[in-house]
């Protein structure tokens, strides 16, 4: 902003999730007026403003008509230099490995996913499958509760695989056959990691509500399995799809799904964003 303010740098405001609004209520942040102030004047000067999704744009376009011009999505996405698709080794599974990418705190229903990952173990899936939960547990209340549930489930082939860097995102990706999504919230909340599922060309098992913005994504992809309302009995629906789908897996599938996926590698989205914000200032 003092670049600009001092020597006319033209700027963007890359304000992603919102620093005024809650997306997850769907309302401003108590006691945000003044930043609410300040984000009508920094819409003033910028070029543009970039957020991660329709949802979120649309409060904004609502509450700063006059900046409608201004206020553009630009997705997430996914970065190829952590995720090679064609290499993920995409196979028809004797057994298939399951596999939840992310932090576990209390916010997953992990409860009602062993549930339901026991409930499809007793309906058929075969007896050598694994659930794989790559990801630290939380720090807040309700950790603890889940590190004993993870516990317990260990006899049900159930493996914590532990915090897992990002450097080795590429390893994970590559020994799970089906994997398993869950993100709290609504509307207004997509999830970075729904962009780097639907990289793999893997089947994806999940339970989100029925308005979850991730359900937009997931809707351009050709190997998912939804569910609402999360229960075992929904969880068990979707595992075992998931399994039908990886036990159905070729050539022409893989492509496909890697073709679908491709649409949000991230510099594809970055790219046309940046070329037109270059076009304004030249």
């Amino acid at each position: 902003m003092m670049m600009s303010a001092e020597f006319g740098t033209p700027y963007v405001l890359d304000d992603r999730d919102s620093w005024v609004l809650n997306v997850y209520t769907g309302e401003p942040y108590p006691g945000s007026d003044v930043q609410q102030e300040w984000l009508d004047h920094l819409l003033d000067g910028c070029l543009e403003m970039w957020f991660v999704n329709p949802p979120i744009a649309d409060w904004h376009l609502s509450r700063y008509p006059s900046h409608r011009d201004k206020i553009v999505v630009v997705e997430n996405g996914w970065d190829i230099s952590f995720i090679d698709p064609a290499s993920l080794g995409h196979r028809v599974p004797a057994a298939p490995v399951f596999g939840f990418l992310g932090t576990i705190n209390e916010g997953l229903p992990l409860q009602q996913i062993i549930d339901g990952w026991r409930a499809a173990r007793r309906s058929g899936l075969p007896s050598g499958s694994q659930l794989r939960l790559y990801g630290g547990l939380g720090h807040v209340r309700g950790s603890r509760s889940q590190e004993l549930l993870l516990q317990s489930a260990v006899r049900d082939n159930v493996v914590h695989m532990g915090r897992w860097p990002k450097a080795r995102i590429d390893e994970a990706y590559r020994e799970i056959d089906v994997l398993i999504f869950a993100k709290e919230g609504g509307r207004m909340v997509t999830s970075g990691k729904v962009y780097e599922y639907v990289a793999t060309g893997k089947p994806i098992a999940g339970v989100v509500e029925a308005e979850h913005d991730a359900r937009r994504v997931l809707a351009q992809y050709p190997r998912v399995h939804l569910g609402t309302g999360s229960s075992a009995e929904t969880w068990r629906d979707v595992l075992l799809a998931g399994a039908r789908d990886a036990a159905d897996t070729t050539p022409g599938v893989v492509e496909r799904a890697i073709e679908a996926g491709g649409a949000f590698r991230r510099d594809r989205i970055l790219g046309p964003a940046l070329d037109r914000v270059i076009a304004r200032v030249t």
